[in-house]
């Protein structure tokens, strides 16, 4: 793409004198450059045409993986077993790959590095179709805007991440939920963009917050239980 642009440089400079020349009081960036034409044209033609099958594939792929470091976990549960963590067998996607692709499976899905290398050319695939000449000189930055696609991935993210961190609280004990949390952040900031971990981070701040909240009412509330109790014995045997 930059050996293209730097081919067609003067005849891309050529259009964008001609657009300023037309149109002197519209916005001149981004300027036309042929890297930039052949990601709208890919978009419009080729990805857009997949992207339902592409995000369906990644967001499945990442519920595996977390899926996987659960289990691996061996952690303890509540009354609610682990496979509250599974993949509903009703999945037509993962049926089909399975029944298709029953090695590939096998390998891709027990394997947690292979998944979050995966997972990360994926999403910066997509965030390399997201930004122009100007914005993809801040994709390191924690406050970097990118458009679509990568908009749409990222709102499909922070839902199955909430998801996530909201059946963390339900099925595991509150001990090993912050563990949890930080275990998926470290491999989050392995596959996203640093402004989607941010919002990741402040995600898990958030269900963190709510967990111990939780935990404290819980706890107060035993502690209450168990006074009344014991001072209902000790008016008992007084009475009597």
């Amino acid at each position: 793409m930059i050996e293209i642009d730097k081919a067609f440089g003067l005849f891309a400079k050529a259009v964008n004198q001609c657009y300023e020349g037309q149109y002197p009081g519209l916005c001149r960036y981004p300027q036309f450059s042929f890297s930039r034409a052949m990601t709208i044209m890919w978009k419009q033609k080729v990805y857009s045409k997949t992207k339902s099958n592409l995000m369906d594939a990644f967001t499945l792929l990442l519920q595996v993986r977390r899926q996987n470091e659960i289990k691996a976990g061996k952690l303890m549960t509540k009354n609610n077993p682990i496979s509250s963590f599974l993949i509903s067998p009703k999945n037509s996607l993962l049926t089909e790959l399975q029944n298709s692709e029953p090695e590939i499976m096998a390998e891709l899905f027990g394997n947690v590095n292979k998944d979050i290398d995966l997972l990360f050319k994926f999403a910066h695939s997509v965030a390399d179709l997201s930004v122009n000449e100007l914005t993809i000189h801040f994709l390191g930055s924690t406050k970097s805007t990118v458009e679509e696609p990568y908009k749409e991935l990222e709102k499909a993210i922070l839902k199955q991440t909430g998801n996530f961190y909201q059946k963390a609280g339900e099925v595991i004990e509150i001990k090993y939920c912050k563990q949890i949390l930080d275990e998926d952040y470290e491999a989050m900031g392995q596959i996203v963009l640093p402004s989607t971990l941010k919002k990741i981070g402040q995600l898990k701040q958030s269900y963190m917050e709510k967990y111990l909240r939780y935990y404290l009412q819980r706890r107060l509330s035993q502690y209450v239980n168990s006074r009344r109790k014991a001072e209902a014995i000790i008016t008992r045997e007084e009475g009597e």
